[in-house]
């Protein structure tokens, strides 16, 4: 008689356990995937929110700093200016919507220009200074912070105006 000879296979129990460990390697990675996604889209929304508050500041800063001259008597969430070209404008921010806007004074007939959303706070403190009998600004600090899938980011700078030097 002949023997028999043995298969050498993997039994149905080896299986099950080999595809019980294969799922648990799978799910351990598709939540290390799922976290890192969660992770790059809250430092992009994070990014763009200070990229933009960035910009604005440096608008502000420029026209500032060439400022023809700066109001004395506006509140500390706005600054309104006379720009070098002669332009009446305002920097105003709206607590209730987070927005911080351009507003053009002298030109009524067109909208009002967005620049940052975001906006948790802002303030404009001015120094001023007597100048030849009459009150003028002579730098103003600006403080800004947006926030960014709940992460607030601060940004400060002065600005001296040029004009008053």
């Amino acid at each position: 008689m002949k023997a028999k000879s043995i298969i050498k296979a993997f039994t149905l129990l080896e299986l099950l356990i080999g595809m019980a460990i294969f799922s648990v390697l799978l799910a351990a990675i598709a939540v290390a995937m799922e976290s890192s996604v969660n992770s790059c889209t809250i430092n992009k929304d994070i990014y763009t929110s200070l990229n933009r508050a960035r910009q604005t500041m440096a608008r502000i800063t420029y026209d500032l700093r060439n400022a023809q001259g700066v109001s004395t008597d506006s509140l500390t969430n706005e600054c309104s200016l006379i720009t070098q070209t002669g332009s009446d404008i305002t920097y105003k921010w709206d607590s209730q919507t987070s927005k911080l806007w351009l507003i053009t004074n002298d030109d009524l007939t067109d909208e009002d220009y967005l620049l940052c959303e975001n906006v948790t706070a802002l303030k404009f403190e001015k120094h001023i200074i007597n100048k030849d009998g009459t009150d003028r600004v002579k730098y103003v600090k600006i403080s800004i912070e947006v926030t960014g899938k709940g992460k607030p980011q601060k940004l400060s700078t002065a600005v001296v105006l040029r004009k008053n030097l």
